[in-house]
């Protein structure tokens, strides 16, 4: 498929901007305040900003002992979230959450917990935040506020059995077998509009969540899950990146860029195992 002037322009910017951008986007506390709306892949990297944050300790209260999580047991799938913590699995079923995960005051500590445990898959019971050495009691605060919503916007999501994303496959395949292509939906337009506004003030954090927005409510716009695998990319979230860009190609295998498409997976692939093993971002 084909695309317009206009997306390599919009693709050329986006590269210079963010290039331009690369020091802002190395601290994503900045773009965490109270953020009003997100995508799914935005309250992830929430998720996992406030557990790789160095003066923050975040524990997982069990039936036998509690633990510390480290930032590279923390992995997504649509309804769960699975960790791996010294050695043993456990998993956070979504779907058993309670209505409304907020933060409460004990000791030192913010936690989340169900009205009743039993609603938890056990091991788990409880999520708590401790102040570390550096912090004030408005830093921990703001990242219990900031776990707790992200952590019910997951819960969210896991219940939206009718999400468009639920059956891309299904959906892809009946896309590319369309002659004439579907215009974009009104409030999918919109979001790229306000990502590429994002993309004009340098605001590359703003821009991958709105193009990851747009495709939530719209998974066969395939330069929208081209552009938000770049600025990923280049954000280096390399996991979402690789995510968006296989999207792309499931939409237009045979598209001109397909090629470099997949050379850019590799890469990405090579870049994610690199922070892992460093425990970089």
């Amino acid at each position: 498929m084909k695309r317009s002037l206009s997306e390599f322009l919009l693709v050329a910017i986006l590269m210079m901007l963010l290039g331009a951008s690369a020091p802002a986007a190395a601290q994503p506390q900045k773009a965490m305040s109270n953020p009003p709306t997100m995508s799914h892949w935005q309250a992830r990297r929430y998720l996992q900003a406030v557990v790789k944050r160095q003066e923050v300790d975040l524990e997982l209260s069990f039936w036998t002992a509690p633990a510390q999580i480290y930032p590279e047991n923390l992995t997504f799938a649509p309804d769960t979230i699975k960790l791996d913590v010294s050695n043993r699995h456990f998993v956070i079923d979504l779907k058993t959450l309670e209505e409304d995960v907020s933060p409460s005051h004990k000791r030192n500590a913010r936690t989340f917990k169900s009205d009743s445990h039993q609603k938890l898959p056990p091991p788990l019971s409880q999520i708590e935040i401790f102040a570390g050495p550096k912090q004030t009691e408005a830093d921990v605060d703001r990242d219990a506020r900031l776990f707790a919503t992200s952590l019910n916007f997951l819960r969210t999501f896991a219940r939206e059995t009718n999400s468009p994303l639920r059956d891309f496959a299904e959906r892809a395949a009946t896309w590319r077998a369309q002659a004439a292509k579907p215009p974009l939906p009104e409030e999918a337009r919109g979001l790229r509009l306000a990502a590429e506004e994002a993309v004009r003030e340098k605001q590359p954090a703003e821009a991958l969540n709105y193009y990851e927005m747009a495709v939530e409510r719209d998974p066969t716009w395939p330069e929208g899950w081209f552009n938000a695998a770049l600025v990923a990319g280049e954000l280096g979230d390399y996991d979402d990146a690789i995510e968006h860009m296989q999207n792309y190609l499931e939409l237009v295998p045979g598209a001109a860029d397909a090629e470099k498409a997949r050379d850019q997976i590799v890469a990405w692939r090579y870049k994610a195992g690199q922070q892992r093993s460093t425990g970089d971002k």
